[in-house]
């Protein structure tokens, strides 16, 4: 190991507390007054040797140095699976009770460290979706993460991350003639589609009510506290041309548990059918920088497109409107 690298891995190793202190400053500082070249070399030298580091801490620090670097434009692709790896081993050291409570291998280092790996790991996942997608869609990734989610905020923070999700829905008022195609980003349930897609609705679709900005900032992860929202209309899957509530769209599932047709993912708008259907802001999840949930219309259905979706999901038909 080179030994400008080496000194910044013993100086991690040897951190106790979640704070950079002077030894750990001093010997990153010192990479910097290498050629680029040579700082380059010794950086991915340092990454590659977290994993090893005995102190989850001192992992915790170099990973949010690396995140870091990150933001201010360091290429993620190679920091990225070093550092999960990192935070999957440290998780898979803990074991806990059937209540879930930690038998073995929880530490303050464990807690302080795992929090700071979070952090870093999140600047990563935030700017590599395809690795992202690939760690969201792997099982095992999802459930040591899960088996030590209550025991640690990075976990939490790591996880939200992964849960969040992207991509265009249809969305047709069955009973008014109505639709249109929205773009959706960082979504983590239904419940903050349903409040951010009222939120763009309100004033232009039929049924809408007047948004209240306190929720729709806590919604993007923009303010703090906690608020209650309520449904505007009921929302259907698309495989129900009936408003019926075995066939709600569940505000705790996520956005992939919405039906699609001919490819496209599609929800229904049927006036309400349970009074005072609501929820709180805690399915909005915590604020995280880089990820932040929003929706918007992209397109208005043309009356072209809203007599296809009126034929292809067999929707009732109001007098005046054409079979």
């Amino acid at each position: 190991m080179l030994p400008e690298a080496q000194a910044v891995l013993d100086a991690a190793d040897a951190a106790t507390r979640g704070t950079f202190d002077d030894r750990l400053r001093e010997a990153i500082n010192a990479l910097f007054s290498l050629p680029e070249e040579d700082r380059r070399v010794r950086t991915a030298a340092i990454a590659e040797a977290i994993p090893t580091l005995g102190s989850t801490t001192g992992a915790g620090l170099l990973a949010v140095w690396f995140g870091g670097s990150v933001e201010n434009g360091l290429d993620p692709t190679p920091t990225t699976p070093v550092l999960m790896q990192t935070l999957l081993d440290r998780c898979s050291r803990v074991q806990t009770n059937e209540e879930g409570q930690p038998t073995a291998g929880y530490t303050e280092d464990w807690a302080t460290g795992t929090q700071l790996l979070g952090q870093g790991l999140v600047a990563h996942l935030v700017r590599v979706p395809e690795r992202r997608a690939a760690y969201a869609s792997d099982p095992e990734v999802v459930d040591v993460l899960e088996s030590v989610e209550h025991l640690s905020a990075g976990v939490v923070w790591v996880l939200e991350v992964l849960r969040r999700k992207s991509g265009e829905l249809v969305v047709v008022h069955a009973t008014e003639r109505a639709g249109v195609r929205v773009r959706y980003e960082e979504i983590a349930n239904c419940f903050q589609l349903f409040t951010l897609m009222q939120a763009e609705f309100a004033g232009k679709m039929p049924g809408s009510g007047t948004a209240d900005p306190e929720v729709v900032a806590l919604a993007t992860g923009q303010g703090d506290g906690k608020a209650h929202d309520s449904a505007w209309w009921h929302y259907g899957q698309p495989f129900s041309n009936e408003p019926n509530v075995v066939a709600s769209v569940f505000g705790e599932a996520p956005v992939e548990s919405i039906g699609e047709v001919d490819g496209e993912r599609v929800m229904l708008l049927w006036p309400p059918v349970l009074e005072g259907r609501s929820w709180d802001s805690g399915f909005f999840g915590p604020p995280i920088a880089g990820s932040t949930p929003s929706v918007r219309v992209t397109e208005e259905l043309t009356p072209v497109d809203l007599e296809r979706w009126w034929q292809r999901l067999h929707l009732p038909v109001a007098d005046g409107d054409s079979a």
